[in-house]
């Protein structure tokens, strides 16, 4: 329930982040960066085709730039988290973009 999803056809990945987030402690670990950084730079750790590894990212997010709609284009939490956000983005640059 803390998960909406935007405009990508990324179902397959918020449903696995919604299963995760039912043990918050997976959802920690995946996170280098632990708590809220100034300078909005998170390092986390992804899983890619069995191997982990860390991807720095931003907490610069693509936004609606009209009045008809507000906030995240993608994925967005129900309340005030960021995780969902970030881990999208993750996800995102490790494959290439949003797209």
């Amino acid at each position: 329930m803390d998960i909406k999803q935007g405009v990508l056809g990324d179902c397959y990945l918020l449903a696995v982040l919604s299963a995760l987030s039912e043990r918050p402690n997976r959802i920690k670990d995946l996170f280098v960066s632990q708590h809220f950084n100034k300078l909005g730079i998170y390092a986390l750790k992804i899983n890619v085709m069995g191997e982990w590894t860390e991807c720095v990212i931003d907490d610069f997010i693509p936004c609606y730039k009209n009045f008809k709609q507000r906030g995240a284009c993608f994925t967005r939490a129900h309340g005030n988290e960021l995780w969902v956000v970030l881990l999208e983005k993750v996800w995102a640059k490790t494959f290439g973009s949003y797209l």
